[in-house]
């Protein structure tokens, strides 16, 4: 009675190819479509084998063959799997799935004949071990070690050892085929084969059998079909036969020869331009001259032609020395163990591949996470290598030197800062400079004002390549340097407040006693007596010295301001009308120019109105006849102003505080930039009769009054005095308006 064979895909015209491979009436042929799988599981269960197409089917439907195993009714009936020759993983995951074995497409009809033959046969097996006849038994053993193999691939498909796997797939076929030795070469130096595996006797590698291939027909033979080759009956003077009867001192009686074939990347599907595709790049290297093309699309794959996109990467050898000759049983083995090997060598290339990818790609983050963090840290960082040339800078050092990077890196340090401040630094990092302070060096900029930078140095070796360099830290060191000096002024007028006050004091009371008593004399005078005018010369200098004892004494110990919120427009208003007659008699023009929602400050109005009359007044005695005066008062903001502006540095921008800005401008005679840096330093003044604390007393009231002051001038050209004092909080449309 002949057997059935049921196939189950999506369309019947699709096993036409099974068909033809069996005509002799041994096999009854069924079709189910995979769709009608409940309904047709009746025929099923009468199946002898069920042949399962998979082809049509992407992976993520892989699960619709679990039926074939939940129904209890189908779970003994053997189901052979045709599935696509890549990925290899579709075959592991339907042995997982407990199909009972698979056939890659394409495939010879000898291979899908001797298959099936097997299946069915042990499939059939008589229930006793005994009764079984031993090629029965050896079929059931190679599949289950083929399966075996194919479980423990799957499972260790990221940390497979493929030399550990290839040995045992050489001792599974030597038992399998009753074999003296199982054997594997690999590619040597050109047309030539070297031996890098047998079973047993590992200790047989060293010095290790090589093989011309040229000189030995059978191996040229088996090359150039792309499929195993066998000789069941050698001759002794085979030049193969001879030189392995040498190695191993034995007698060889026949041999079979399998060329294991793999993917090769540079032609597989998908590859553009000749790229490999990932995780196909085969280990060890191709023979040479042994990659052929495969057929056109649709074509069958004539026998031993190499399929297109394969290359032979070693040779496997089966030699028996009995009197058993290899079979056609044998032959299929072979077959079966070669694709183990070959997903071996494919596993081991997804290893390396994703290896290389991973390290990649933890170079990549650990590169991105470093220049990330070097780029957001405050300061800036320079490595000078070789010849002094820039080897890498970060975001600040590039901003700092207002370089773009790209243009920045391997030109000379000297280009970037010139040779004399590049001189400096460098050799800075082989002295130490005196009492530990940061050496700095002076920046020139785009505004004309220099920047001072501090840095640091620190020699260094690339452990790579050996070469010597440095790296350096820089700082925009311009408002540290501002606040110092305005910490050292304010100690320095703290000190000098008490040493005044003393001073004045100790002045001021013998000064009482001398008026007192030149008014005494004055009495005692007649009114036409000619010494009245040198005693009222005395009292006029008294009251002159008094005056500048009261200036002292409001310069060592202000007064505390009493701070209310009050309008600047008023305020300006009654000191323009304090200095307007000054104005007229200098022909001096006053421009205003305020804001219409001005908020109301947070200062005490009389010492306000007293540092503005102040500040009018030094506008006018440095404007010769003729000049202009404009006051422009606005809200600001400094969260909204670029911090790089110098007279912003300390103003409390990061609590949300706002101000009034009163910017008091004249086009007079200047100050010079080395006066600049002393007007507000007490007792300095460039006027014949000027006392100097002017300036230092406004300073005092202003810094009283949470505000700051900061003058801008050329000389020639005029000065600008910025003043700052708290305000209420104002609306952003307002500070847009501001803007404006």
């Amino acid at each position: 009675m002949p057997l059935t064979i049921v196939f189950l895909g999506k369309e019947e015209k699709n096993f036409q190819y099974i068909l033809s491979a069996f005509s002799d009436g041994a096999y009854h042929f069924d079709f189910v479509q995979l769709e009608q799988l409940e309904s047709a599981s009746s025929r099923l269960r009468e199946a002898n084998l069920i042949i399962l197409d998979t082809l049509p089917y992407p992976e993520r439907q892989f699960g619709r063959f679990y039926a074939l195993r939940q129904d209890a009714r189908l779970a003994t009936t053997p189901v052979l799997a045709l599935v696509k020759d890549t990925p290899p993983r579709l075959r592991y995951r339907l042995v997982n799935m407990g199909i009972t074995d698979y056939l890659a497409v394409p495939f010879d009809r000898l291979d899908l004949q001797v298959r099936v033959r097997n299946i069915l046969a042990s499939n059939h097996r008589p229930a006793s071990p005994e009764s079984a006849s031993p090629g029965q038994a050896s079929a059931v053993k190679a599949l289950q070690i083929l399966k075996t193999m194919h479980r423990e691939m799957d499972n260790s498909i990221l940390n497979l050892d493929r030399d550990e796997f290839l040995n045992k797939v050489l001792a599974a076929l030597r038992e399998l085929c009753n074999a003296h030795f199982a054997m594997l070469f690999e590619p040597g130096e050109e047309d030539e084969l070297i031996l890098s595996h047998v079973q047993p006797g590992d200790e047989l590698l060293q010095p290790g059998l090589r093989l011309g291939i040229s000189d030995t027909p059978i191996l040229l033979k088996a090359l150039r079909a792309g499929e195993p080759t066998f000789l069941s009956s050698i001759s002794p003077d085979n030049p193969f036969v001879t030189l392995v009867n040498s190695f191993f001192n034995l007698k060889a009686q026949s041999v079979i020869v399998c060329p294991i074939q793999v993917q090769n990347p540079l032609e597989a599907p998908g590859a553009p331009g000749g790229q490999a595709p990932p995780g196909l790049t085969p280990a060890g290297s191709a023979l040479p001259g042994f990659a052929a093309a495969g057929p056109a699309p649709g074509e069958q794959l004539p026998r031993g032609q190499t399929p297109r996109g394969q290359a032979i990467r070693s040779v496997l050898c089966i030699l028996k020395t009995d009197r058993e000759k290899l079979t056609e049983y044998h032959y299929l083995l072979v077959q079966n163990f070669a694709r183990l090997l070959i997903h071996s060598y494919q596993i081991s290339s997804l290893q390396q591949e994703m290896k290389e990818r991973l390290n990649n790609r933890a170079w990549q983050f650990y590169f991105e996470f470093l220049e990330q963090v070097l780029d957001q840290i405050s300061f800036g960082i320079l490595v000078v290598g070789q010849g002094r040339r820039i080897a890498y800078l970060n975001a600040n050092a590039a901003a700092l030197l207002s370089v773009a990077a790209p243009e920045a890196l391997h030109r000379p340090l000297g280009e970037i800062l010139g040779e004399e401040t590049a001189d400096t630094i460098l050799r800075a990092g082989r002295e130490t400079v005196a009492g530990g302070e940061r050496p700095e060096f002076e920046l020139p900029t785009a505004e004309g004002k220099p920047k001072l930078v501090g840095f640091s140095v620190q020699e260094f070796t690339d452990k790579r390549s050996q070469e010597q360099g440095y790296i350096i830290s820089l700082k925009d060191i311009t408002s540290n340097k501002e606040i110092q000096e305005e910490m050292r002024r304010v100690d320095r007028l703290a000190s000098l407040g008490v040493l005044v006050s003393g001073i004045a004091h100790e002045i001021r009371n013998p000064l009482a006693g001398i008026k007192a008593m030149v008014q005494t004399f004055q009495d005692e005078l007649a009114e036409d007596d000619p010494k009245n005018e040198y005693v009222e010369r005395i009292i006029r200098l008294v009251n002159r010295l008094d005056k500048l004892l009261r200036t002292l004494f409001s310069y060592a110990k202000p007064s505390k301001p009493n701070r209310q919120y009050c309008s600047i427009e008023t305020i300006l208003t009654d000191v323009v009308s304090l200095v307007r007659q000054k104005l007229r008699q200098n022909n001096i023009k006053l421009a205003e120019r305020l804001h219409p929602e001005l908020p109301k400050v947070f200062i005490d109005p009389s010492q306000i109105q007293q540092v503005l009359v102040n500040l009018l007044l030094n506008s006018i005695e440095a404007i010769d006849k003729g000049g202009e005066i404009s006051i422009s008062i606005y809200p600001f903001d400094p969260a909204t102003v670029n911090g790089g502006r110098n007279r912003l540095s300390r103003l409390a921008s990061g609590n949300g505080e706002q101000y009034v800005e009163i910017k008091i401008r004249d086009n007079g005679c200047g100050i010079s930039p080395e006066n600049l840096k002393h007007i507000f330093n007490p007792f300095f003044t460039t006027k014949p009769f000027g006392t100097g604390l002017g300036l230092s007393i406004v300073y005092q009231i202003i810094k009283e009054n949470a505000g700051q002051i900061y003058y801008e001038s050329k000389e020639g050209e005029g000065t600008t005095c910025y003043l700052y004092l708290p305000a209420q909080r104002i609306s952003q449309l307002q500070m847009q308006e501001a803007g404006e």
